[in-house]
């Protein structure tokens, strides 16, 4: 819808602001400093001889494949700014991912809305599920400012939920294991995902 659309990028374009005019040097710095090198490494030395003894990652492959991108990205980007543009890169994902998340709250919100209430139009329930996102000071603070990157394995989270509640396990499936490889945390779905396969088939 018209409105769905104009919040989306509203919330967009308020998170760049932020990011790239307000406060262009924010950052959690130990996580902004890691996955700028973690990037670059992966541009210079390519996903096969990034992991290594003596070299520190704690992050699963998933989203390093995000972070390779970004690396090579800003490596092209050198000659035209002067320098490896990756440092500014890295708060990207979590940006989009966040748009991503409001979407995909809105479609859950309006296809469950006879389940949650009688009395709330489902396209208004979805509208006001996105907006309760998108312009929640901490959702807006943790990927904008801080440069985190919660709202990426968020994604593919509800995605994952999504699928699973449509009846679609193979995608619930691949998509549990996905979130996994994004970030350890998100391990918990398999189990979910596995019972409730089960069960159904």
């Amino acid at each position: 819808s018209t409105i769905l659309t104009t919040l989306l990028v509203l919330g967009l374009v308020l998170r760049v602001f932020i990011a790239g005019v307000y406060l262009p040097r924010s950052g959690f710095a130990i996580d902004i400093g890691d996955f700028t090198a973690w990037a670059q490494r992966l541009a210079s030395l390519g996903p096969s001889g990034f992991y290594e003894q003596g070299y520190f990652s704690d992050y699963p492959p998933g989203y390093l494949y995000v972070l390779w991108a970004l690396g090579s990205f800003g490596a092209l980007l050198a000659p035209v700014v002067g320098q490896d543009a990756t440092s500014g890169l890295v708060k990207i994902p979590g940006i989009a991912a966040d748009i991503g998340v409001a979407w995909l709250l809105f479609l859950i919100a309006r296809r469950w809305a006879p389940q949650l209430s009688t009395r709330v139009r489902p396209d208004t329930l979805g509208i006001a599920a996105a907006s309760l996102y998108l312009f929640n000071p901490g959702t807006i603070f943790d990927s904008a400012v801080w440069g985190q990157i919660d709202s990426v394995g968020t994604l593919v989270l509800l995605g994952t939920i999504y699928a699973l509640a449509r009846g679609w396990t193979e995608v619930a499936a691949v998509g549990a294991v996905v979130a996994m490889l994004v970030k350890f945390q998100f391990a918990f779905l398999i189990p979910v995902v596995a019972v409730v396969g089960l069960k159904r088939h």
